[in-house]
């Protein structure tokens, strides 16, 4: 399963919608409910599952779904 698949299965399971769909060009907005107070649960969440840790710098620079995959990525190695 590929990190974007992954992040969508947190997303659906987060906002109980197996409807979500995303790809690496998606961002919050794209996403009903996604809002503030959603996205540091979420982030808790992808941080969990990928067993990264996510700085401030890091998240302020997230503008999609591609920037949150490509952090991973670099943090990962």
């Amino acid at each position: 399963m590929s990190a974007i698949e992954k992040i969508c299965e947190i997303l659906r399971d987060f906002f109980d919608d197996d409807s979500i769909v995303i790809d690496e060009t998606s961002a919050a907005k794209d996403v009903d409910g996604w809002d503030s107070l959603a996205n540091v649960q979420i982030m808790l969440s992808i941080e969990e599952e990928f067993g990264v840790n996510f700085d401030l710098d890091d998240m302020v620079k997230f503008k999609c779904i591609g920037d949150i995959v490509e952090c991973i990525e670099r943090k990962s190695k």
